[in-house]
Parts: structure tokens; sequence; C-alpha cells
């Protein structure tokens, strides 16, 4: 949550980076051909901004965890408003158990001087604690901005968001390979609900876990770190199982494969947890 010092900005808010103050009220709009109150890049869009519908210019966010990295993706402008307050309550969301969060900018065609303000406040906030925030394919305004006003190496960008997952799980990974104590699992599913039950289980055994729900996303995450066991989840609908543990197999070939029984999920709690661990304490794969 904000810490009580931690105000949204307003126009003339001030912002520290590397211990040099400057002014988000003061910057120079005209110079980045943006308009007063916020900033935009007319080459991004294809029609002249008063013309786009109110629909067009909502803020859409969706957002996933790959591993230990929270990714939020934004489509639409970012400005004062709910816009703002909707990408700050899914800032509060992820920043309750993850310090390691990606933004999709790519399709973002507005962004306001508050709504930089609230992303200066955030990945300062992360730091702190360990984490940051970096930026996924930002638009060329957004990029002249953050070198305009210094801000690079506060909200490093990358050309993708899979480039931008990456690089925390590579440093996640260095760091965790000369300190870890637990066997190694990943665990994908596609509900949300079922990688965080089963997760949570087995890190209190004192497994390394990782989740995720998206098949793409798991095939990341092995293919920057191996792991020790592979947990296969009921709900692939989109793929067989067999496609899903081949192709997982194929990227960490040491794993063991576990597979949870289509009734897994609406088994009692204590039943479903007796039967994870009993499936860890039995060697080979299996299914429960």
């Amino acid at each position: 949550m904000p810490d009580a010092g931690d105000g949204c900005l307003e126009g003339g808010g001030r912002e520290f980076e590397g211990g040099r103050e400057f002014d988000l009220g003061e910057l120079d709009f005209n110079s980045l051909g943006v308009a007063e109150e916020g900033f935009r890049c007319d080459d991004e869009v294809p029609h002249c901004w008063d013309e786009w519908s109110e629909d067009a210019m909502l803020l859409k966010l969706t957002s996933r965890f790959v591993g230990n990295v929270y990714v939020i993706e934004c489509v639409g402008r970012v400005v004062l408003g709910e816009e703002v307050k909707a990408l700050e309550a899914a800032l509060v969301v992820a920043e309750r158990e993850f310090t390691q969060i990606v933004l999709n900018l790519s399709e973002v065609n507005r962004l306001d001087s508050i709504a930089m303000g609230l992303l200066v406040r955030y990945a300062e906030r992360l730091g702190k604690g360990g984490g940051g925030l970096r930026l996924a394919a930002p638009p060329a305004f957004v990029t002249n901005l953050l070198d305009m006003t210094k801000l690079s190496g506060m909200l490093p960008s990358y050309p993708t968001e899979e480039d931008a997952i990456v690089s925390f799980l590579k440093e996640r990974s260095e760091e965790e390979a000369q300190g870890r104590k637990g066997r190694r699992v990943l665990v994908f599913d596609e509900s949300a609900d079922l990688c965080v039950f089963v997760r949570r289980v087995l890190m209190g055994q004192g497994y390394d876990v990782r989740s995720t729900c998206s098949f793409r996303d798991a095939k990341i995450l092995l293919r920057v770190d191996g792991v020790d066991y592979i947990v296969v989840g009921p709900s692939t609908p989109r793929l067989s199982a067999e496609t899903v543990v081949h192709s997982l197999t194929a990227l960490s070939p040491k794993a063991n494969v576990l597979q949870l029984a289509a009734d897994f999920k609406i088994r009692d709690a204590q039943e479903a947890t007796d039967a994870l661990l009993q499936m860890f304490g039995s060697a080979g794969p299996r299914r429960v």
C-alpha cells in the first residue's frame, strides 16, 4: 500500500532520480510534440485525436504473473482521472505479492504527466524493496520523454514484453542459484486460483516454486531456468496434456512431470493438499 508520504503528483509535483530534482510541471511539452494536458504522439495515431470515439480513449488493463514477475498490459490512454486510478489500483494489487512488475505499453496512445509521476513513484518504491518497474515496447513518445527527463535508468525499457520479463527472471535466477535450497518446481494451469493453491502448498514444504497460467510463459520460465518438477494442471483446454508435457519436458528434460487429475480442482482442500504432498513424496511421474 502507498506510504503515508506518497501522494499522487499534481502538475507541479517534484520527483527525484539519482539525487537530481526535476519538476514535472516545468517540462516543455511542446518540444515533445504533445498536448498541454498530456503526452501524445500524433504520428502514432491514425486519426486526429478529436475524431476518436469515447470508447477508443478508454484504458483497458489485463494482468498475469510469470513466475515472480507480474505483467500488466495497457491498451488506450493513461491520463488523469479514471484511467490513472485504474492503473494505480492494478499496481496496488500487484505490489501485494510481487516486487518485479512489467508494464506493457505497446498499445498506449497517450500518457500524461500525472501518469508518468505514478510510474516514477512505483518504480522508486519497488526498487527500495529489491524489485523494480520495467516498461515493455513503449511507444516512441514515451522513450523520448524518458530520455529527456533522464528517467531511463529508473524506468528501463525493453523492445518486447518477453525481453522485459526475461530481464527480471535472469536476475533472480542468478541470485537464487547461489542460495537455493528447495527443489525447483514449475506449475502450469490456466486457472490462476489453482496455481496459487499448489504454489502455496509446495512453498510451505520448502520447494522453490514458479507458476503461470500461460503456456507461452511456462516455456519462457524454462528457457531461463530448468526445474526438478513440472506440475501440469487439468485446465489446459486449448492444448492436449500430451502436447503440454512434450513441449515443456523438451526444455527441461531432467524434470519429473506430475499431472493433476481432472477432479483435483473440486476436491476438498485438505484432500487435495494430502494428494499433492503424497505425489511429491513418490518417485517418477504420476497423476493424482
